[in-house]
């Protein structure tokens, strides 16, 4: 309760309930592209196929053993009911995180409480057993065996965490970094790019014009250079309001002394990108010259 009411006391002092609201539920209605849960059942990669079949299973196990909790007076007694509720309801928060795109990023953030809680009721079933064994050197037994594969995992994981560090570390040493990316992997190439195109926006923005980039990778280009477009800095499906591309495109028409940057035709665009705000400056602006990836359209 206490998280949920900092959380509103933050958009009232803010003013950002509309914002809130529009985004987060009117604006989901406007995902025209989804990605299907079946996707992740039929993946490619194993480990992400395994885990896609055990997260409905937990999800359906916590939630018949919290009904089952309901009726067991002992089970009551024990504060368990509490606690599966607790977990239900964080269960049930964090997977709807996987809707409307079902891909195999919202998969692991929106299952973590699934899995976790998946966790606690092993742990608590291996307490159940062990409760019901009476010899000592099968509790000796499956202690030591618990311990060992403990140990291993423990030990796996911060090898393969040196590792990571170790490769990071030798990446970046002597890398040109940009303005607040520092400590994060640029290559050469990219790092020419950003600086290009930073330039000229810096350039074109001095001579009194607002440049904007019809891009997904946007900020990837002003973050260095301390911009920030509301809308334009997140242009995905589903995540412009629930006025989507219409809204965009007015807040386009009601701009002068604008330049925008349109991704050339030979790169891909995400899959979520909205082609039609890209196809209206392209039929309505005019072509004016190039800057590395992106043609320039002026109004």
């Amino acid at each position: 309760m206490i998280p949920v009411l900092v959380f509103a006391i933050y958009l009232t002092c803010n003013n950002i309930w509309t914002d809130f609201i529009d985004y987060t539920i009117l604006g989901v209605q406007k995902f025209s592209n989804s990605k299907s849960y079946f996707g992740l059942l039929q993946s490619s990669d194993f480990t992400t196929r395994i885990l896609a079949y055990l997260a409905p299973a937990i999800f359906v196990a916590i939630f018949v053993i919290y009904i089952v909790s309901i009726f067991n007076k002992e089970l009551r007694e024990k504060e368990w009911l509490n606690k599966m509720q607790l977990l239900l309801v964080y269960s049930v928060a964090s997977v709807v995180v996987i809707y409307p795109i079902a891909d195999r990023v919202h998969f692991s953030i929106g299952t973590i409480c699934v899995f976790l809680t998946g966790i606690y009721l092993v742990y608590n079933l291996i307490l159940y057993v062990k409760s019901k064994i009476t010899s000592k050197k099968v509790i000796y037994g499956v202690k030591m065996f618990l311990k060992a594969i403990t140990v291993l995992l423990f030990i796996l994981y911060i090898l393969h965490a040196i590792l990571v560090l170790i490769g990071f570390k030798m990446a970046i040493n002597g890398q040109k970094q940009l303005e607040h990316f520092n400590g994060i992997y640029t290559d050469e190439g990219l790092y020419n790019r950003i600086s290009i195109v930073d330039e000229y926006i810096l350039k074109k923005e001095k001579e009194g014009k607002k440049v904007y980039i019809l891009d997904t990778t946007a900020p990837m280009f002003n973050i260095p250079i301390n911009r920030y477009y509301k809308n334009y800095d997140m242009l995905n499906l589903g995540n412009l309001g629930s006025r989507a591309e219409e809204g965009i495109i007015e807040d386009i028409k009601s701009k002068d002394n604008i330049l925008m940057l349109v991704l050339k035709n030979e790169y891909s665009r995400n899959w979520q990108f909205p082609r039609k705000i890209e196809q209206y400056v392209m039929q309505n602006y005019n072509y004016l010259e190039e800057i590395e990836l992106y043609n320039v359209y002026i109004k």
